[in-house]
């Protein structure tokens, strides 16, 4: 790359952060994430959180939390499909309809200050470079493998993606086993696992079950592990409470 683009990209990037300061969610009382949550349900209806994530390149476990976030602030509903039983879908609430018109206000205002200076024609050609740039970047997207194997870290050994099972140095491993098309369970050895081991686990478990278009993920823990933390971590939720076991349950 010449140092001509090299500096432009950098002014560019000047120039969004400067943008992005001035539309300050925190005026509102959101974060960054869950503005651009409320924004993309309240103009697409009924949206699940995988067209979100792929929509937005969210990371889904933030994505998860941002969402988590939004219904407790009563400003989204996650109500199940009318078409699919076995989904969810996401919908913004009356108050959450508010929101989004008093953030689109607050976008509009620090739009038309930031560029109040340039002439219409000026605006055409910065929204033709601005359309060329989200070209070059979808493209690049688009090329992005995701990595079947990868080491996470010291406690992780390795996954084999054909028989789903994921298995830490120390022996102990985790089955994902899928019993229909929506629903998948996760099965732990005997060998219980380290916490920060189970937590890296975790991730590459509920990424994989998401990829393969499960909706319901759920494990049984033995209570001495007691991972409660870990789990919740993660958004999975206590649904059953045995003599020996518990049950913990993550809607995708």
């Amino acid at each position: 790359m010449d140092n001509k683009l090299k500096e432009t990209i950098y002014g560019f990037i000047q120039f969004y952060e400067i943008l992005n300061h001035s539309q300050n969610p925190t005026k509102i009382g959101l974060t960054k994430a869950e503005v651009d949550v409320i924004d993309y349900v309240g103009q697409n209806e009924q949206v699940t959180a995988r067209q979100i994530e792929k929509a937005l390149h969210i990371d889904r476990g933030f994505l998860s939390r941002t969402i988590k976030s939004l219904v407790n602030k009563q400003l989204i509903d996650r109500l199940q499909s009318k078409h699919d039983k076995r989904s969810f879908v996401l919908k913004l609430t009356k108050d959450g309809d508010v929101k989004r018109k008093q953030i689109e206000i607050e976008q509009e205002q620090s739009f038309t200050e930031t560029f109040k200076h340039l002439s219409e024609e000026e605006k055409e050609l910065f929204n033709d470079a601005l359309l060329k740039v989200i070209k070059i970047y979808n493209k690049e997207a688009l090329n992005v493998e995701s990595v079947e194997k990868k080491k996470i870290d010291n406690d992780i050994k390795s996954f084999d993606k054909e028989d789903k099972v994921w298995q830490t140095s120390d022996g102990a491993t985790l089955l994902y086993k899928k019993h229909d098309e929506w629903m998948a369970e996760l099965i732990l050895s005997e060998n219980l696992l380290k916490e920060d081991a189970l937590n890296a686990i975790l991730k590459d478990v509920i990424s994989y079950a998401y990829d393969d278009y499960a909706n319901h993920l759920y494990v049984n823990v033995p209570k001495e592990a007691n991972y409660e933390s870990v789990l919740e971590k993660h958004d999975f939720f206590e649904t059953e409470n045995q003599d020996d076991h518990i049950r913990y349950d993550l809607f995708l």
